[in-house]
């Protein structure tokens, strides 16, 4: 008898223990998530201040620029460890809008680039104007910036393009041109400003785990370049609200469908995955994440657009995803995926409104990202890390090859004969890899590749 006393004991020390355990990490939770929102409110208040103080310019542009993108961010609503949400900071888009211009009129490209994309896409309580868009970037100074912005521009461009026209989604890229106005351009040339040569911008980054819409934390650095050269912070992720539209992302979303569509067997009909989640859902504890799920199942089941890049509709690929969840290949996975798709809904809710149609989309697929084998969805920015590194691994590769003597000569600060010749084989050996990971695996057009390529291959 004792022996089972002693046993009941521990056991109920130990259940103290644990849920005092969860709900110190609770609060710490909370204390984390209030300090930010604290942090972020103190920022803003501190560079509004800066802007009563005598500036030049130049430092009123990057105040701007700055309070643009914190205005534009906000803080995002978070989940506690008992599923409550512990509400963030909202964007506010007049205000970001009118920073936006305050630098763009300044001379800040980027603030141009960031005014066209939030008429183009909206964002928190602000709907897309895609007339205004186009005026935007039709007055952006596309002959005059390097070829990797000049190339996001094209990028936003189709897309804008695609948007007031469906039809074209499979044509291609249009010439900047004949959307917008303006003379041919040849899009890879080096490009002179004055007698100075633009310099591309490295970003070199370690190499993460990632997810097609991973919230990221970001600063804005104190520097700017005017609309006569390159802005090295066109070249930083941004946050969800960006990352859902890049176009590497968008395009490794539709290499995974494409796998998914091909691989996956249909063992449920739409209606009977759509009542199987609801199910799900319902059965969960009554807290935030269930709300949020259920409202956003409720807004994708409404949603009868079929959205141009993948040609579906969102319930469509929620059916597509419930089926895949339930494949044999993840028999041993299911209920880990199923948490995952909980937790993808409940995110496709922001500041109490669910996410626009594309964010929504890409959190469903994102349930089986780099868990499921026929789902991999990269942002340009891991492209672009990854680049690097395979760069530097196929440095060595080529090193390889040559004897000790030419070793020391091709790694000598003074020029040679046989340092040119390792570059121009190294360069190659860049450029066929890439072509061949990349360009012929339908992860980058080729035009995306030599832009990425051009920004660091004559500096490495």
């Amino acid at each position: 008898m004792s022996m089972i006393l002693f046993i009941l004991l521990f056991l109920i020390v130990l259940i103290i223990v644990i849920k005092k355990t969860k709900y110190a990490r609770n609060l710490s939770k909370k204390h984390k998530a209030n300090t930010l929102k604290c942090q972020h409110k103190k920022e803003i208040k501190k560079e509004e201040k800066k802007l009563k103080k005598k500036l030049t310019l130049h430092q009123k542009l990057i105040i701007h620029r700055k309070l643009g993108f914190l205005y534009k961010d906000g803080i995002a609503d978070r989940y506690d460890n008992y599923g409550y949400k512990i509400y963030g900071v909202k964007p506010n888009y007049k205000k970001s809008i009118h920073h936006f211009k305050k630098a763009r009129s300044l001379g800040s490209l980027q603030a141009a680039i960031e005014l066209a994309k939030l008429y183009h896409y909206g964002m928190h309580e602000m709907k897309p104007d895609l007339d205004k868009a186009k005026s935007l970037y039709n007055a952006l100074p596309f002959s005059t910036v390097d070829n990797k912005t000049r190339l996001e521009i094209r990028e936003l461009t189709d897309d804008l393009a695609q948007k007031n026209n469906p039809q074209v989604n499979e044509r291609g890229p249009f010439p900047l041109n004949n959307l917008f106005g303006g003379a041919p351009i040849n899009r890879f040339n080096h490009n002179r400003i004055g007698t100075n040569l633009v310099a591309p911008v490295i970003a070199v980054r370690a190499v993460a785990p990632v997810i097609a819409v991973a919230r990221v934390d970001r600063t804005v650095a104190n520097a700017d370049l005017t609309v006569a050269g390159a802005d090295p912070e066109l070249n930083r992720v941004r946050n969800d609200t960006q990352n859902v539209h890049d176009s590497t992302v968008i395009r490794t979303i539709k290499n995974s469908i494409n796998k998914l569509k091909s691989l996956c067997k249909i063992t449920k009909t739409e209606t009977e995955s759509s009542k199987e989640i609801r199910t799900m859902l319902n059965e969960l504890e009554n807290n935030d994440v269930k709300k949020d799920a259920i409202m956003a199942l409720d807004t994708i089941e409404r949603n009868a657009e079929t959205l141009s890049f993948s040609d579906m509709k969102e319930n469509e690929l929620l059916h597509l995803v419930w089926n895949r969840i339930h494949d044999d290949c993840n028999k041993d996975n299911c209920n880990n995926l199923k948490k995952n798709l909980v937790n993808e809904l409940s995110e496709s809710i922001e500041y109490g409104r669910p996410v626009c149609a594309t964010g929504r989309f890409n959190r469903i697929i994102d349930t089986l990202n780099q868990v499921d084998p026929a789902v991999s969805i990269i942002p340009t920015y891991a492209i672009h890390d990854e680049m690097m590194n395979k760069a530097s691994n196929l440095r060595e590769e080529v090193l390889a090859n040559y004897n000790k003597d030419d070793r020391v000569l091709i790694n000598s600060v003074k020029p040679s004969l046989i340092q040119s010749q390792f570059e121009t084989e190294f360069k190659n050996k860049i450029r066929t890899t890439m072509k061949t990971d990349y360009v012929d695996s339908n992860i980058l057009t080729q035009s995306k590749m030599d832009s990425m390529i051009e920004g660091w291959i004559d500096y490495i």
